[in-house]
């Protein structure tokens, strides 16, 4: 909602709102209102991008506090609308969330939410 959003911008400081990977590029937050066949365009009242597990922590604690629904978004390949914000919801874009731990030793690799297969299978190559 609107009183969310106002919400988001006067209870967080600039330093807050940093912590949280606030998105505030327009051009972002367009492609954040688009599913992966184009049939659904919801902008969200705010979307987050946090970059650790304790940044996806604050967004939801934000959310919990300030009433926002919030949609978590992978790389957005869902079809009808799944990945999008509800209308006046918030989005977690899980894409910040891209680091790759290859253990090679062990054959074992530890992808964040965010890395890409193809990523991952260059890293796990180089290792």
């Amino acid at each position: 909602t609107k009183a969310a959003t106002t919400k988001a911008t006067t209870t967080t400081t600039t330093t807050t709102a940093a912590t949280l990977g606030q998105v505030t590029d327009p051009m972002r937050l367009l492609t954040l209102a688009e599913d992966f066949g184009y049939y659904v365009h919801q902008l969200p009242a705010a979307a987050f991008c946090p970059t650790s597990a304790e940044g996806v922590a604050l967004v939801v604690r934000w959310a919990a506090d300030t009433g926002s629904r919030l949609t978590v978004r992978g790389n957005g390949h869902s079809t009808m609308g799944q990945s999008q914000a509800v209308p006046g919801g918030a989005v977690l874009d899980s894409s910040c969330l891209s680091s790759i731990v290859v253990d090679a030793a062990r054959k074992r690799v530890v992808a964040g939410a965010g890395a890409l297969w193809s990523q991952v299978t260059v890293a796990a190559a180089e290792a």
